[in-house]
């Protein structure tokens, strides 16, 4: 209190003191969302702090539980506040959780191309599985419906999966068929022909029935032989 005039002299004063009260400010902490495939370790996860006042030293870090094994879904990011100055007493701090969504990786099985003689029982199919992760125990048999007594002609080999431990639904499957191939012997070229196919008969008929066709001329003859 100032006094004009110096009249203070003829009062007796008494001070009250105000009080200035300083709140908590706010504070938010947001982790950012992310995504990533099945089997793949997780990204580095970010986030934003707003609020932050005299250049507080205070940052975050961002976790999840999920781990590379974790199943297709969503899992929390979870923002941590660091504060080695002991600041965050001057705030009121709102956090909020970012989501990590674990999409399904890609898995592609295929069958191997075979080929076979007309009568003969099929061959093993095999093939190929790509894309497996976390060593699933993800294997794939494969199967045509041709027997032996279907006729010459391409057949689907089909591939089906296996999936013991139930882990096919954290994956996106691409299944690839091919054509079994049913054909009469082949042999390697001659000199004076190409493409010659050789069919016996059978074991009971000791002819051969042989086709050649010449390359230049783009004819066929038709020769009987005896064994």
């Amino acid at each position: 209190m100032q006094e004009q005039a110096h009249k203070l002299g003829n009062y007796v004063v008494t001070s009250n003191n105000g009080k200035l009260t300083i709140n908590p400010a706010p504070l938010t902490v947001t982790a950012a969302d992310a995504n990533r495939l099945y089997g793949d370790p997780n990204p580095a996860f970010t986030g934003t702090i707003t609020g932050i006042k005299n250049a507080d030293n205070i940052t975050a870090t961002y976790a999840s539980a999920a781990t590379a094994a974790s199943p297709v879904g969503t899992y929390a990011i979870v923002p941590t506040l660091v504060d080695p100055d002991h600041k965050l007493g001057n705030y009121v701090v709102t956090s909020n959780d970012g989501k990590l969504t674990v999409n399904p990786a890609p898995l592609t099985v295929t069958a191997a191309d075979a080929g076979r003689l007309y009568g003969d029982p099929n061959p093993s199919f095999t093939g190929t599985i790509t894309g497996i992760k976390n060593s699933d125990n993800i294997t794939a048999t494969y199967a045509s419906a041709a027997t032996p007594a279907s006729a010459i002609g391409t057949y689907p080999i089909v591939p089906t999966l296996v999936d013991l431990d139930h882990k096919l639904g954290n994956y996106v499957v691409t299944s690839n068929e091919v054509d079994e191939q049913q054909h009469v012997g082949e042999l390697g070229p001659v000199p004076w022909a190409t493409d010659v196919l050789t069919h016996f008969v059978s074991p009971r008929q000791p002819e051969a029935v042989s086709v050649a066709r010449d390359s230049n001329a783009r004819s066929s003859a038709l020769t009987s032989v005896s064994l």
